[in-house]
């Protein structure tokens, strides 16, 4: 439906909008969320429809697929939020029982499975991140001591690291449409190179979603550089979240992962080596 319209054209220059009002109904009669194409995904969309009829749909379905993957981040964020404060005693009394009502003791599994699978992802991370920061500090290297590569991380709910970078990820991720919420899970891997041009930070952020934590956890790399304490050329480089939730096995999880994480830190990489 998606390219057959748009390459048929029937309705002209609408025909593009036509298509994905279609599509759209089609999903929301399935239960889906509506297909949305953010500014800076419609070459992809466009490619996908343009290799559809000759290529078939592969390109298709990630982009649909992509699309629910993010509005359903953005549903997730949005639940819990409270429009106004009640302003009476039976207000209250209302929603402190509809608190402890949504806290029953098979909600609080699916969480502590969503935390458990993702802290085994974080660990999972932090053995990539350090080869990766094995081979960029021989890369680099060349001799004049001016260059270094360097990794640290801060592990699931720590103390005093889980709100170091608070301000890159939250910011980054209100781009991505969804509230990052570091205080039911934090966790990060960091990248950093220092030349002398300054130091740029690549950052895996793992955080709760939503200002409710309501069992999904998401990861983002983002990239940064920092000069004389000011932080700029700040983006998330991954084209997507990745996600975590209490239905994820840790092996399968892992798997999914890797697969996120080679395209996202070669986006990174790329991005610091047209800026050095």
């Amino acid at each position: 439906m998606l390219h057959g319209l748009g390459r048929l054209r029937p309705f002209g220059s609408l025909s593009d909008r036509v298509a994905r009002a279609a599509a759209s109904y089609s999903l929301m009669a399935a239960d889906l969320f509506p297909l949305t194409v953010r500014r800076e995904d419609r070459n992809a969309y466009s490619d996908a429809c343009a290799v559809a009829h000759a290529d078939g749909l592969a390109a298709l379905r990630e982009v649909v697929a992509t699309s629910q993957r993010r509005s359903f981040l953005q549903g997730v964020s949005t639940l819990g939020r409270v429009p106004s404060e009640p302003d009476d005693l039976t207000g209250v009394i209302s929603v402190i029982s509809d608190q402890f009502r949504s806290s029953g003791s098979r909600l609080r599994r699916n969480f502590a499975d969503a935390m458990n699978v993702a802290t085994e992802v974080f660990w999972h991370a932090k053995a990539r991140i350090a080869g990766i920061e094995a081979d960029l500090v021989e890369a680099i290297d060349d001799g004049s001591g001016e260059r270094r590569a360097f990794a640290d991380y801060s592990p699931p709910d720590h103390p005093e690291r889980r709100n170091w970078h608070r301000k890159q990820v939250i910011d980054g991720v209100r781009r991505q449409g969804y509230f990052a919420n570091l205080r039911n899970f934090s966790a990060w891997n960091r990248i950093g190179l220092d030349t002398p041009n300054g130091r740029s930070e690549i950052l895996l952020s793992f955080h709760a979603v939503g200002q409710s934590f309501r069992g999904v956890v998401a990861g983002v790399l983002i990239f940064y550089r920092k000069r004389g304490g000011e932080i700029y050329d700040h983006q998330v480089v991954s084209r997507e979240p990745f996600q975590v939730n209490f239905r994820d096995t840790v092996a399968g999880a892992r798997r999914r992962f890797d697969a996120w994480l080679e395209p996202s830190m070669r986006a990174a990489l790329e991005v610091w080596r047209r800026g050095e």
